[in-house]
């Protein structure tokens, strides 16, 4: 006999079955699925990656022409992916550049505020694309109760450089630091409640081994919401929970023990790099792919810094010092930045989703505070911006396109049009050409 209470389900309902921690990140997964395949359309997913302290000119060796891309140099990690891949070089920043300048306008195009001021006070005059985008898409009504997820691996030395995400001018979204925190904002946390007076003492230990699984809240909720799903969704939410729960033992099981992987830091400070800091960005994108996945968020955006080395270090090769083999240092940290892009996209094809994989409905735009060059470069010309994935259908990968002096705000337009918003111009256009990069949209 056919279950009728499954046929009049609501998203309402469902949420209200799984009262737990992480029910809704579990159940908005089930309910996009469910929905897409109703309406046989799938939200766009958006990530942004920004890394610091430019390119070496030698390591950027890109070829193609039209389509046949060949990625080289320091990013030949991403050339397994080169199908999936478009490659965009020459352009440039049109209000400011370095370090500073060049993290507030990648994603805003606008000028930063004092224009002659690189410290902690600095910060830019408008709105970020991520943003609004994030914005946009939920006021169009998509399902995701936390469309908008800015991470960062690593805290930025370079004081207003810290913040590249903004609701409006001056008013910039902090980052979260650590794939701990992202696991908690993502999937939900929880503390037993402090004892009261009088008590008997507890171990100092007592809040972490307290700490239990985000999933365990909502065991006897999904028994009883199971009852209600088809096989294939009942099937979908065992995976899901698996998923979560692997997450969390693999994220936090250290926190717990009272031994943070995590080294937190006060703006203005770096980590000391070494092997605590080398898998930040790593655990952080399997964190955020699963949200992407689930739609528990559309847009992300990651500062990559640290890793094998912290940021002190990299800045050093990039003026030319520390080392007599500085090039070929700062080469090799941007080719193992790139291995963490290409697992990434690995990641993101692993997933399906409809009819193909979440890759293929997610754009990656991996981009740079400063520009292609040699020791000391400053400016923010020769950009270096690398796009993977489609937006189904409405990207055009596998290319080369080699540009010259064309303002990067053509590139934030570029997003803007292929996630289905119509402008001609983000941010300050003062000065700035309308229009997207040409050849880059389908």
């Amino acid at each position: 006999m056919k279950n009728r209470s499954r046929k009049g389900l609501t998203r309402r309902e469902l949420l209200r079955a799984s009262a737990g921690v992480g029910g809704g990140f579990l159940l908005s997964g089930l309910l996009s699925q469910r929905l897409m395949a109703q309406s046989g359309t799938t939200p766009p997913r958006i990530v942004f990656v920004m890394s610091q302290n430019g390119v070496m000119d030698d390591g950027w060796q890109m070829q193609g022409s039209g389509t046949g891309l060949n990625i080289g140099g320091a990013f030949a990690p991403l050339n397994r992916h080169a199908a999936d891949i478009a490659v965009v070089e020459g352009l440039r920043y049109h209000h400011t550049a370095g370090h500073v300048g060049g993290s507030l306008t990648f994603l805003t195009n606008h000028p930063m505020s004092p224009n002659d001021q690189n410290d902690e006070n600095t910060r830019s005059e408008g709105e970020s694309l991520d943003y609004m985008l994030a914005r946009t898409l939920k006021e169009r009504g998509h399902l995701s109760p936390n469309t908008l997820l800015t991470t960062a691996a690593g805290n930025d030395q370079w004081g207003g450089g810290e913040f590249i995400t903004y609701e409006g001018a001056k008013k910039p979204i902090k980052a979260i630091g650590g794939a701990s925190a992202l696991f908690d904002r993502v999937f939900g946390t929880y503390s037993a409640p402090q004892p009261g007076a009088g008590a008997p003492a507890l171990p100092p230990d007592w809040q972490a081994r307290s700490r239990q699984s985000a999933l365990d809240f909502a065991l006897e909720e999904y028994a009883q919401l199971k009852s209600l799903l088809g096989p294939h969704e009942a099937a979908k939410l065992d995976e899901l929970a698996q998923t979560v729960r692997t997450l969390e033992q693999e994220l936090v099981a250290r926190d717990r023990n009272g031994d943070s992987s995590e080294v937190a830091c006060s703006p203005g400070q770096t980590p000391g790099g070494g092997a605590q800091d080398t898998d930040v960005f790593d655990k952080m994108s399997k964190v955020f792919v699963e949200a992407l996945a689930c739609e528990e968020t559309l847009v992300a955006t990651v500062r990559l810094s640290h890793g094998t080395v912290e940021n002190g270090k990299f800045h050093e090769w990039h003026h030319g010092e520390g080392t007599s083999d500085w090039r070929a240092e700062h080469n090799r940290f941007m080719a193992w930045q790139a291995e963490q892009v290409a697992v990434l996209i690995d990641r993101l094809k692993a997933k399906p989703l409809g009819s193909g994989t979440l890759l293929d409905h997610t754009l990656v735009v991996w981009g740079n505070e400063i520009g292609i060059g040699g020791a000391q470069e400053h400016g923010g010309e020769k950009l270096p911006m690398i796009l993977a994935g489609s937006l189904g259908g409405k990207v055009r990968t596998n290319q080369l396109i080699s540009l010259s002096g064309v303002e990067h705000s053509t590139l934030l337009v570029s997003v803007a049009q292929a996630v289905g918003i119509d402008i001609d111009g983000f941010g300050n256009m003062n000065g700035c050409a309308t229009g997207v990069v040409p050849g880059l949209l389908a």
